[in-house]
């Protein structure tokens, strides 16, 4: 997180010192969402607001128990943590409140903006299926492979779903390059599947049988209508549109099997 979440509470508790903090953390927000890179600001501003809101509403605020390991990882209800906010003085809680109003204006603009860039980036971003198309309903495995086309060069990844922790619904979808080359070189979905057969054994700790790439693992493409960041922007799409093609999948083959 560039800005913690108790940001607020910490000292000196002063609105103009405050107002300099958020402008400098706001800068950095803006500068990414101009270019197009939406993560990690637009996880972060949606803690922001809901940290504002608890302060204002509840008289608590957010921590987290663990920081976010890559740039778009996703923050779940169990890495909440919620302190109760205990000041005596009332001089100081009152100027908490007026930072945590300035601050909730502030920041809900900002995720507007972002929650704009987030629905123009995940509508540009299309994928589907190339290969293994047949097993399009029972992707149980949670994992395969997927590939796109970005600055003339044709890069593939490994992709794999886990559960975050267990005994939790929470998933996240685990990626790993294993090629990047020029895109002229490409002719066809054989030729990638070729590539990964020659280049899946470089995935770390992963073992994949060819006979399970050639039979059943499924290979995507994805597209996308803009020139958007790969890293915050496209692949942070892809993963979640592929996790979601997924989940949707065995849903309908649970449906088709009642």
């Amino acid at each position: 997180m560039r800005l913690k979440t108790d940001w607020v509470v910490k000292d000196p508790i002063d609105l103009e010192h405050k107002q300099y903090v958020f402008l400098d953390y706001a800068a950095k927000v803006k500068k990414d969402l101009d270019e197009f890179k939406l993560y990690p600001s637009f996880q972060e501003l949606a803690l922001h607001v809901a940290n504002i809101g608890r302060i204002l509403e509840r008289g608590e605020y957010i921590t987290l128990n663990r920081e976010p390991e890559e740039v778009d990882d996703e923050i779940l209800l169990d890495d909440l943590i919620y302190n109760k906010l205990v000041v005596k003085e009332k001089e100081v809680f009152n100027e908490i409140i007026k930072i945590a109003k300035f601050a909730k204006e502030e920041f809900t603009e900002l995720f507007l903006v972002a929650k704009a860039i987030w629905t123009l980036l995940y509508d540009s971003v299309t994928i589907r299926v190339r290969y293994n198309q047949k097993n399009s309903l029972d992707f149980k495995s949670g994992h395969g492979f997927f590939y796109l086309v970005y600055n003339n060069k044709i890069i593939i990844y490994y992709f794999k779903i886990d559960r975050l922790k267990e005994n939790n619904s929470e998933n996240k979808c685990i990626v790993e390059k294993i090629y990047e080359g020029l895109y002229n070189d490409i002719r066809n979905i054989d030729d990638i599947k070729n590539i990964i057969l020659k280049n899946h054994t470089l995935i770390d700790g992963v073992y994949t049988a060819e006979k399970q790439i050639e039979d059943f693992l499924p290979i995507f493409e994805i597209k996308y209508e803009q020139h958007f960041p790969l890293e915050g922007g496209i692949l942070s799409i892809a993963r979640r549109k592929i996790m979601n093609y997924i989940f949707q999948s065995i849903k309908i083959k649970d449906l088709k099997n009642d």
